[in-house]
């Protein structure tokens, strides 16, 4: 659970003018609260600025969502068991770098999840507890290596039927990499952006400034502060069980799957991981999350210019 603070941003540097008031701007996309906050001298640049931004995340989810029945992904979902789907580069390339995830992270991050989401009733919004017989015939149909791509015809078909991809924990941060694109090339240097509580790039910093600071919360005790990140071209991503959940016999279950057993991961409360493009912290903090302590620690420590922190349950239920 993060937190954005513009009152304690540190590491003053001296500066000859006050800083500028920020433009602010939020929408709700993706099914979250996009928010920008952006510093310029020019307002109405500023503005020309984050209407492209906004444009930009609006394309982006058209393309990507399956929610919507017309949308690339929804296109692709109900006709590539049947035939190759020609997708377009963007999508192509998404797909691509989802399955490099997959295969760093031995499949705890998987965007073929979509049929287990459905079973255990996380579209409707209504719990589902499933029988043993219905999670097997559910668990055939995930996987990504049942994701056949063609990188010189640019398609993708699914080896199965009843594949479905979902790219919901990859999707926000490449919309909000694409709207940081979009700002540095209107010459916006200052900018804060975040995709709900889950993700937030920082760019540069506010004027005067080293750095954003970002409050990160104890999720369990959200009136409580467990750091404060000091961020600056970076992005920091938060997944947890306690973002959507049902709850059945007095037990929690939470909207992410470790794609190999096909249940709700148990044990860890959230993940925080801090990366240099948003599309990074989004897929490594959900993989983390299902690969747990030991496995997790040891993808990050693998990785460049990552770091993450880990809040799990003790028998007490407290976080540690």
């Amino acid at each position: 659970m993060l937190l954005v603070s513009l009152l304690l941003c540190g590491g003053t540097f001296t500066s000859a003018r006050p800083p500028d008031k920020p433009l602010i701007e939020a929408h709700y996309v993706m099914g979250t609260i996009f928010q920008i906050t952006l510093y310029t001298s020019n307002r109405e640049a500023g503005q020309r600025a984050m209407r492209a931004a906004f444009e930009e995340i609006r394309r982006i989810d058209a393309m990507m969502s399956n929610y919507k029945p017309e949308s690339e992904l929804s296109r692709m979902n109900r006709t590539a068991w049947e035939r190759p789907f020609h997708a377009s580069d963007e999508l192509y390339a998404i797909i691509r770098e989802s399955i490099s995830y997959a295969e760093l992270t031995d499949g705890a991050f998987d965007v073929t999840v979509a049929p287990l989401l459905k079973l255990w009733g996380f579209y409707k919004h209504k719990g589902h507890f499933p029988t043993t017989r219905e999670l097997e015939r559910v668990r055939a149909r995930v996987g990504y290596a049942l994701l056949i791509l063609d990188d010189e015809k640019k398609t993708i078909s699914f080896a199965k039927p009843g594949v479905e991809v979902d790219l919901g924990g990859i999707a926000k941060g490449y919309a909000i990499d694409r709207a940081v694109k979009i700002l540095r090339r209107y010459g916006i240097t200052s900018a804060l952006l975040s995709a709900g509580e889950s993700t937030i790039y920082a760019l540069g910093a506010p004027p005067g400034k080293a750095f954003w600071s970002v409050s990160l919360r104890d999720p369990k005790h959200p009136q409580k502060m467990m750091a404060v990140l000091r961020l600056r071209d970076q992005s920091v991503s938060t997944s947890g069980r306690y973002e959507k959940f049902f709850r059945l016999n007095g037990k929690v279950y939470g909207h992410i799957f470790d794609p190999r057993t096909g249940r709700p991961v148990q044990g860890i409360y959230s993940v925080t991981v801090v990366a240099p493009r948003a599309i990074q912290s989004d897929a490594l903090s959900t993989s983390v999350f299902v690969l747990g302590f030991e496995r997790g620690i040891t993808l990050l420590d693998r990785l460049d210019d990552v770091v993450g922190l880990i809040v799990g349950e003790g028998n007490d239920g407290e976080a540690y």
